[in-house]
């Protein structure tokens, strides 16, 4: 972990961080704020909810690949196109949201390599809630008016017979589809 840029008494802010961390990972001990650029060239980022990874408006992300992303909650702050670099063990499962409205937006989200365990209820638009994976995405601040996208890789988590994916949200008591822009 390189020496930071500056800091505050609750956390670290990076202008560019790069992870070249063979065969490891770096696990914060801090919240951490990225302003510029996170370059994954090898290791993973271990966050949590309290020692949170935060993306600052306008920055990006390189690298990210199957051997280095975050496992644990990214945070993204404002309202340009982001792919979230997360995953999980060695799975890379990525998250983007088209550009929100407005630069104040931030949104928090992580991939687990686990069925989810809020209920299996659904609306009569699905037919089947993945039982192996999902993602959580949490509106930290503004609302959700943007294109989500999940990547997904077939040989961890397979479908029985042909389905079209959806991304779907759960209200309270059931799951249903996103719907929107």
């Amino acid at each position: 972990f390189p020496s930071h840029d500056t800091w505050d008494t609750n956390s670290y802010i990076f202008r560019n961080l790069e992870i070249d961390k063979t065969g490891g990972k770096v696990i914060l001990s801090a919240p951490t704020i990225i302003a510029n650029e996170l370059n994954f060239i090898s290791g993973n980022i271990v966050t949590d909810s309290i020692n949170i990874l935060t993306m600052n408006a306008g920055s990006y992300v390189t690298g990210a690949s199957n051997s280095g992303f975050v496992e644990g909650p990214v945070k993204k702050v404002g309202n340009t196109t982001f792919e979230f670099p997360i995953g999980k063990d060695s799975y890379y499962r990525p998250f983007k949201i088209s550009a929100p409205s407005n630069a104040s937006d931030a949104f928090q989200v992580e991939y687990f390599d686990e069925g989810q365990i809020l209920g299996n209820n659904i609306d009569s638009t699905l037919t089947y809630i993945s039982t192996c994976e999902y993602w959580r995405i949490k509106v930290v601040n503004g609302s959700l008016n943007s294109i989500l996208s999940v990547f997904y890789e077939s040989g961890t988590c397979s479908f029985s017979g042909e389905r079209t994916a959806h991304i779907a949200r759960w209200n309270g008591t059931k799951r249903s589809i996103v719907t929107g822009k």
